[in-house]
C-alpha cells in the first residue's frame, strides 16, 4: 500500500468521502485476526491508530465483490464492537 512518492496510500473505493480518504505509513499489525465475526485476513494500522482492515481474493464477478464488501463489513462490526482489551489479545494471538 505504501507509494514511494510520500508514503501515503488512498484507500480503493467508489467516488464518496470513505474512497478518499488518505493514510499515511500503515504497518501490518495482525493477519488472521480473530473476530466474533470471523477472521480479518490483515489489519493494518498507523501511527494514530487509524485502521484498514484487508480482505483478499481472488479477483471476481461484481456480485463476488459484494459479498467480499458485506464481509469486510461485517469484520468490521466485529473488530469495533471489542474493547480495547479484547482487541489487544486478538491482536497479539494473530498470525503475524
Amino acid at each position: 500500500m505504501e507509494d514511494r512518492s510520500g508514503g501515503v496510500a488512498t484507500m480503493a473505493g467508489g467516488t464518496g468521502d470513505v474512497g478518499h480518504r488518505v493514510i499515511r505509513a500503515p504497518s501490518l499489525a495482525a493477519s488472521e485476526l480473530r473476530t466474533p465475526h470471523g477472521y480479518v485476513d490483515n489489519l493494518l494500522m498507523t501511527g494514530r491508530g487509524d485502521i484498514a482492515l484487508v480482505e483478499t481474493k481472488l479477483f471476481g464477478t461484481p456480485q463476488a465483490r459484494r459479498k467480499v464488501l458485506a464481509q469486510v463489513l461485517d469484520y468490521a462490526v466485529g473488530v469495533f464492537a471489542m474493547t480495547y482489551t479484547e482487541f489487544e489479545r486478538a491482536v497479539l494471538a494473530s498470525n503475524f
